[in-house]
């Protein structure tokens, strides 16, 4: 955010070079969802920083700790892809609301829906990947 320079306070010159841009936020965002959808965890952990946080519903974990969680929900949810995505960038950031379309393993439809915030630092790596889910659907009967 920038503040109105009648306030006192001086816009960094270098504010608007530091910020990444909007296309480029776009396209780490869908490099991103696509690779969740191919399955492929290898590219999610090469967009991530070293030291990235990831957290789902508040639960903060680091890559590795993530990961095999991340492996063990494609047998509960089976093969996946996102519908009603929204996405909104900003300074470094990502947010992107969509429904998780699944079909579990057993063929039972499931729709959730999520909101993810990114946090992207300036050499295009994800430092954060805040992931609000909400489940209900998950423990719903047929």
């Amino acid at each position: 955010m920038t503040t109105p320079a009648s306030s006192g306070c001086a816009r960094s010159p270098t504010s608007s070079v530091r910020r990444k841009d909007a296309a480029a936020l776009e396209d780490i965002a869908a490099r991103l969802f696509d690779a969740f959808v191919a399955d492929d965890l290898d590219t999610v952990g090469e967009m991530l920083a070293p030291d990235a946080v990831l957290t789902q519903n508040g639960n903060p974990a680091s890559w590795v700790e993530a990961r095999p969680m991340i492996e063990g929900l494609r047998g509960v949810l089976g093969d996946h892809h996102y519908t009603e995505v929204r996405r909104v960038t900003g300074d470094h950031a990502v947010v992107e609301e969509h429904h998780v379309i699944s079909t579990t393993p057993d063929g039972r439809a499931i729709d959730l829906a999520a909101c993810v915030v990114l946090q992207v630092n300036a050499d295009g790596l994800i430092t954060r990947l805040d992931e609000y889910v909400d489940p209900t659907p998950l423990f719903a009967s047929e």
